[in-house]
C-alpha cells in the first residue's frame, strides 16, 4: 500500500509518499518483495490463514518444507 501523511487541513502531502508492504505479518522492502509477489484477494488471504492454522507445518512460513517427507494434501 500507499503510505502519506497529509494534511488535514489543506489536504496538502505533508511529507513523501512511501511504498509499504506487509509479509507475514512483518514490513518488508516492497521494492524487493513486490518482484516476485502476487496480490491476492481478501478472500484469498483468509483462506491462506485459515490453512495456515490447520497446518502445522504451515506455521513456520520463512522454514523450508520438504514435500517429500512431509506431504500435505489441499483440503
Amino acid at each position: 500500500w500507499l503510505e502519506r501523511d497529509i494534511d488535514f487541513e489543506t489536504g496538502e502531502l505533508t511529507g513523501p509518499e512511501q511504498y509499504v508492504c506487509e509479509v507475514d505479518g512483518q514490513r518488508r522492502d516492497p521494492y524487493r518483495m513486490w518482484t516476485y509477489l502476487k496480490p491476492i484477494t481478501k478472500a484469498e488471504y483468509d483462506s491462506l490463514n485459515h490453512r495456515i492454522s490447520m497446518i502445522p507445518a504451515m506455521r513456520a512460513t520463512l522454514a523450508k518444507v520438504d514435500l517429500t517427507k512431509t506431504p500435505m494434501l489441499p483440503e
